[in-house]
């Protein structure tokens, strides 16, 4: 018998009904609960940033930090998350939250 112990916390960041879909993705960079989640030209996937992880991808549920491995991060790939959550990136809030709402990411 496989007996699998799972820690949740409730972190009240949802702010509808819009289905929430989360998937554990691995990452090449730390990131902390609530950075958006970058992809870069080759499928790797880290903090959004302006050189290397440049389209949104999810948004990160919880923290991890990079070593010299790859990190697991629950991420959030749709769903409705209150703003206060979310770290956009300064200068570039609109054109964020409207790449993320393409993704089904809606950020209320």
């Amino acid at each position: 018998m496989n007996n699998t112990i799972i820690n949740y916390e409730e972190k009240g960041i949802l702010a509808g009904a819009f289905p929430v879909i989360a998937e554990t993705l691995k990452l090449k960079t730390s990131i902390e609960a609530g950075d958006i989640i970058g992809i870069d030209t080759n499928g790797n996937y880290g903090k959004l940033d302006t050189s290397t992880y440049t389209e949104p991808y999810a948004i990160a549920y919880n923290g991890a930090t990079h070593d010299s491995t790859d990190v697991e991060c629950v991420s959030m790939l749709t769903g409705e998350i209150l703003k206060d959550f979310v770290k956009l990136p300064s200068g570039t809030e609109t054109a964020t939250i409207q790449k993320l709402r393409k993704l089904g990411i809606f950020i209320k």
